[in-house]
């Protein structure tokens, strides 16, 4: 990629960062204004999906690490599906012996 192309793509994403925000912004003023007392809900309610979105990221994390060996999860690109298709294929062998 040249140098040109590059600056370009630098400032196609700038003003689509700039543009987000302004977006982000508005979407806050208007749940802002649906709150019922937002200077103590709204706190609350970061506090609690931060709290929930980390605690989903690290079971999710758990998960694949009690099923998946070290080198399999650093190996894939897409730990999901390896999970995946090791955790159904084991299932699938269990349902086959019975």
């Amino acid at each position: 990629m040249s140098a040109r192309n590059e600056g370009q793509e630098q400032q196609v994403m700038r003003t689509a960062n700039c543009a987000l925000c302004f977006i982000r912004r508005n979407y806050l003023n208007f749940i802002i204004e649906e709150l019922k007392d937002p200077i103590r809900n709204l706190p609350r309610a970061i506090a609690i999906s931060c709290t929930l979105v980390t605690v989903v990221y690290v079971l999710t994390n758990i998960a694949f690490y009690t099923t998946l060996s070290v080198d399999e999860v650093l190996g894939s690109k897409a730990v999901a599906v390896v999970r995946d298709s090791v955790y159904f294929y084991s299932r699938l062998k269990k349902s086959n012996k019975m």
